[in-house]
């Protein structure tokens, strides 16, 4: 298994949801969550649709793996927005290396 990233735009409750055990079991043994982004509620018209954008990488080295969390607040909040994002790229450079 080569080093890969992949990109899932997830329901905020998917981990709570039955069927996803699936997919546990694959991250569990082939990669890790690096980072998990919660999009603001704003952006939906529906909470119950809300969505965050889960970030993985597959590897086969899981040893010392942590999982960064961001909460992205409202697009109102620009100066919050921003700094948030800002920290995200810097996190995805790294990971990309």
């Amino acid at each position: 298994l080569k080093s890969a990233i992949d990109l899932y735009l997830v329901n905020n409750k998917f981990f709570s949801q039955l069927g996803n055990e699936q997919f546990r079991e694959v991250l569990k043994e082939n990669a890790y969550i690096h980072s998990f982004i919660t999009l603001p509620n704003s952006l939906f018209l529906n909470l119950d649709n809300t969505k965050s954008i889960m970030i993985v990488k597959k590897t086969k080295d899981l040893t010392n793996k942590k999982t960064d969390i961001y909460m992205l607040p409202n697009i109102s909040e620009q100066e919050k927005f921003m700094d948030i994002i800002k920290t995200i790229q810097e996190s995805m450079k790294e990971l990309i290396k």
